[in-house]
Parts: structure tokens; sequence; C-alpha cells
């Protein structure tokens, strides 16, 4: 049936007569059974994150280590409400006439200088 159309148009078009024996093939080699949905393990989880986060979030928030300025992994905070938290405080501290200091550190490259080797003999002991 496509065999003619493809003839005329043999630069323009793939043959289609062989793309659909090649899929046919693989089909036909591929166990259909495998192709079975792997979403619901991810779907799983996330119900599973939920719950626990349910349980043990009124633990973390009671307890004494809980900080409510921290912007980290927390929901409806990000570095975007840190800044700002920052920004007002060193408004309020120039409105009061205090001196405002602010220090940051990328400590990030610290990790870089440390022998792993060293770290490692050292945790095993």
């Amino acid at each position: 049936m496509y065999s003619s159309y493809t003839q005329k148009h043999a630069g323009q078009l793939i043959n289609l007569t062989a793309g659909r024996k090649w899929l046919l093939h693989l089909i036909t080699l591929c166990d259909y059974r495998n192709f079975r949905p792997i979403t619901n393990l991810t779907t799983v989880s996330k119900i599973l994150e939920r719950l626990t986060l349910a349980r043990l979030k009124p633990h973390i928030v009671s307890s004494p280590n809980y900080c409510p300025l921290q912007s980290a992994f927390r929901s409806a905070h990000s570095t975007e409400t840190a800044l700002v938290k920052m920004v007002d405080d060193i408004l309020g501290c120039m409105d009061s006439g205090s001196v405002a200091v602010a220090v940051g550190l990328d400590i990030s490259a610290a990790f870089d200088t440390v022998c792993h080797q060293t770290l490692l003999g050292r945790l095993e002991s």
C-alpha cells in the first residue's frame, strides 16, 4: 500500500513498511508485561513522606532546638523571606540609630580542603 508512495518520494520519506515491520518486531521481542507503570513507586513514596511529615512536624516544632527564624526546608519560606527578614532588621537598626553588621560566610569551599582519607580514618576509630 505504501510502497508506491515511498518509491515516488524516496528522498523525502522513510520507508513506512520497513518502519512498521521494525516496530512489530520490537514489540514481539519485548515482553508486554515489562511495560508496566513505574510511577506508582513515586506516588507511594510521596504518600509515605506526607504521612511521616504530618506525624513528625508537631514534635519538631515543639522541640527546644527548633528555630522559628530558619528558612530552609520549610513551607512558605525561602531565601527571599530570609533576605526580607535581614533587610527589615537592618532598616530597623538604622531607624533606631543602632549599628548593623552583616557577615556572610561561604563554607562550601572548606569541605574541598579536607583530606578524605584522614577524615575516614578518624570516623572509623
